[in-house]
């Protein structure tokens, strides 16, 4: 099933029956950010569980949209870049949980595509990128190299798509 239009932003989702069993719900969970599918390789999802992490046992930024004006108009490779680089480090920035920006899953980040959002109150910026993770992301030349799929939705948009996939895993799912 595909929420949403790929070529912005969309949910691409199914269940394999092959894969699954009476405990686990496996098939396969994208997302498309601008026409960029991520993770960029098939990989097996546990979508019981991590559409229960995704939302509802911390939920996305999809779904949260925090706001943050500064970093909403950053420029897009040095924001991936600040988000990626706070996910890596042990400390917390005071009043700032770099999770409230972060959206892509255990299995998307297995196949090293980490996805964020940020909103503005009424657009979401939504950016993802496949890293190369025997590099050192805290070098300014690594953080250049990255090819950042970006895209900006309309906050009520997003919603839509939310809902229709809380929707499906409702009824799919648990």
């Amino acid at each position: 099933m595909v929420i949403g239009n790929p070529y912005v932003f969309a949910f691409m989702i199914d269940k394999v029956s092959e894969w699954s069993d009476a405990t686990f719900k496996n098939g396969v969970f994208f997302v498309a950010i601008n026409g960029v599918i991520f993770p960029h390789v098939l990989a097996t999802t546990v979508l019981n569980s991590e559409l229960y992490g995704f939302l509802e046992a911390r939920p996305s930024s999809l779904l949260k949209m925090p706001i943050n004006d500064m970093l909403f108009h950053m420029q897009k490779d040095v924001l991936f870049s600040t988000l990626l680089n706070a996910l890596s480090q042990d400390d917390e920035m005071e009043g700032f949980d770099v999770l409230d920006y972060k959206f892509s899953t255990n299995t998307m980040e297995d196949e090293a595509c980490y996805c964020f959002s940020v909103s503005n109150g009424k657009m979401l910026r939504i950016l993802g990128a496949k890293i190369d993770v025997s590099l050192d992301y805290s070098q300014k030349e690594n953080c250049n190299s990255l090819c950042v799929s970006e895209v900006e939705v309309d906050v009520e948009y997003m919603k839509e798509q939310i809902e229709m996939l809380k929707k499906y895993y409702h009824k799919e799912i648990i």
